[in-house]
């Protein structure tokens, strides 16, 4: 069966999360529970930047053949150790 969800939360609920978040965050908000100057400084900037740019180096690999050339240098590393699939997943 594929994996169609989050780690922790089943597929239905992989969209109810952010959703969930958004609305505490509205509510923590409109209640004063916390500044938007505080809401503001809690974000990890350097996070969603490296997630961000990771999305255009994976398009460069793929489009570049380079993701295809790293997959099959592991798959042979890992027939020339003598193994089958389990020591290329090892690998």
């Amino acid at each position: 069966m594929p994996w169609t969800g989050t780690h922790h939360q089943p597929a239905p609920f992989a969209l109810l999360s952010p959703a969930a978040a958004a609305i505490v965050v509205a509510i923590m908000l409109l209640t004063g529970c916390m500044s938007p100057e505080q809401a503001r400084r809690a974000i990890r900037w350097d996070v969603y930047l490296m997630i961000a740019g990771s999305f255009g180096v994976s398009a460069g690999l793929d489009q570049s053949g380079g993701a295809a050339a790293i997959a099959n240098l592991i798959v042979t590393i890992g027939k020339s150790a003598g193994g089958g699939n389990f020591t290329i997943a090892a690998v």
